[in-house]
C-alpha cells in the first residue's frame, strides 16, 4: 500500500512539474527593448541633422525586427533616449 502511495505522489509531482515547465516556456515573451542614448546640440542645425539621422536609423533597424542580444537569445527593439 504505501508503495501505491509513493507512486502515486511521484506521478502528481512529475505532471505539477511538467504543467509548470510547459506554462513557463510558452508565455508569449515580453518586448524587450534596448535604449541608446543620444546627446546632441539642439540649438545648432548639426544636433538637429544628428536628431533625424538617428531617429531614422532606429526606425530601419525596428522595421527590420530588431537587434540580436545573444544574452536574451532573442531580437530587441531600439529605443532612442535623447537629451541636449
Amino acid at each position: 500500500m504505501n508503495n501505491r502511495v509513493i507512486a502515486a505522489l511521484a506521478i502528481i509531482i512529475i505532471i505539477a512539474v511538467a504543467s509548470v515547465s510547459v506554462w513557463y516556456f510558452w508565455q508569449p515573451s515580453a518586448d524587450k527593448v534596448v535604449k541608446i542614448g543620444l546627446v546632441a546640440p539642439y540649438s545648432s542645425p548639426i544636433g538637429q541633422d544628428m536628431d533625424r539621422a538617428a531617429k531614422m536609423a532606429v526606425d530601419e533597424i525596428n522595421a527590420e525586427g530588431g537587434i540580436w542580444v545573444e544574452e536574451w537569445n532573442a531580437y530587441a527593439k531600439i529605443e532612442l533616449v535623447i537629451a541636449d
